[in-house]
C-alpha cells in the first residue's frame, strides 16, 4: 500500500528520508529487521521507533509511516 501511495505522488522507496514505526509488541519488531535490511540499506532513512498500547485493528502488531521531503518549487 506504501509503496502504490508514494507512486500515486511520483515518489518511490528510494525517495523515502524518513520511517516511523509503530509496535504493539516489541518482541515482534526483531523478525522485521530482514525485510527493514534490504527494503532501506540504499537510502538509510532516519528513524524513529513508537510503542502503542494497541491498533484499532487487533490482528496488527506493526505499522510504518513513510515520509518524503517535496523538492522546493
Amino acid at each position: 500500500m506504501g509503496v502504490t501511495l508514494l507512486a500515486d505522488y511520483g515518489y518511490s522507496m528510494q525517495d523515502v528520508t524518513r520511517v516511523t514505526y509503530l509496535v504493539s509488541d516489541t518482541q515482534d519488531f526483531p523478525s522485521c529487521f530482514p525485510t527493514l535490511r534490504q527494503v532501506f540499506s540504499d537510502i538509510s532513512p532516519s528513524v524513529t521507533l513508537m510503542w502503542v498500547r494497541k491498533f484499532s485493528d487487533p490482528h496488527v502488531k506493526i505499522e510504518f509511516e513513510l515520509g518524503v521531503e517535496a523538492p522546493l518549487a
